[in-house]
């Protein structure tokens, strides 16, 4: 089952997954590695904190090794120019405020594959969903790799290091949509240890872009 919060971002995930495909694969990746990820609803969870699990909390001082010269790095209020540095992996340039605003936003997060140089190679971005009789779930917004490192396993890489990130701040479990015929995705998020998927029908509302870069106002009635 797929909650009402989680319909409107997968409404707008599906529409522009296959451009963020565009830089995964899956050869490098060990299937079956996180039993954490489950299907969305299907048992309810923990609330997400901060609390550490596993000797310490997540943080933009963990440098995690890839392969040698590759490193998995989260990004905290204050790397902005990082992520404006790989703004080329982003289907539209990203903006300063924006970027500021994700990286501030409680339950927003930015892993951020870096090359030996520091240049941003890749990425995956999750965003916490909370409903009250469920728990909270992360939600997989995006992932892109750099044409010239794909089928490296980097996109299964940072997959896998978003799952880590939602199992040690209690999440339940991680969901991600994409197209049934999206073959490179499929084969990412199953090697990364995804369950089979479940099929479901989005729909969406759209409003002026220019809401995009305001800050949302107002109560639900």
């Amino acid at each position: 089952m797929v909650t009402s919060g989680a319909a409107h971002h997968g409404a707008t995930l599906l529409r522009r997954r296959r451009r963020r495909m565009r830089g995964v694969d899956a050869r490098a990746a060990r299937p079956g590695l996180l039993s954490a990820l489950v299907s969305p609803g299907r048992r309810a969870g923990r609330r997400c904190g901060s609390r550490a699990v596993g000797g310490g909390r997540f943080s933009r001082g963990d440098l995690r090794p890839y392969d040698g010269a590759m490193r998995i790095l989260r990004l905290d209020p204050g790397d902005e120019a990082l992520l404006l540095a790989g703004a080329e992996l982003f289907d539209a340039p990203p903006t300063e405020k924006l970027a500021a605003r994700f990286l501030s936003s409680e339950g927003h997060h930015l892993l951020v594959a870096v090359g030996e140089a520091g240049d941003p190679v890749g990425f995956v971005s999750g965003v916490e969903t909370t409903h009250p009789d469920k728990g909270t779930e992360m939600f997989l917004y995006e992932l892109s790799v750099a044409e010239a490192h794909r089928n490296q396993g980097i996109g299964a890489a940072l997959v896998r290091s978003l799952a880590e990130l939602a199992h040690s701040r209690g999440c339940y479990g991680m969901w991600v949509g994409t197209e049934p015929d999206n073959a490179a995705a499929l084969a990412t998020y199953r090697a990364a240890g995804a369950d089979p998927p479940e099929s479901f029908v989005t729909l969406e509302w759209r409003f002026d872009a220019t809401a995009r870069a305001a800050p949302a106002t107002g109560t639900a009635g």
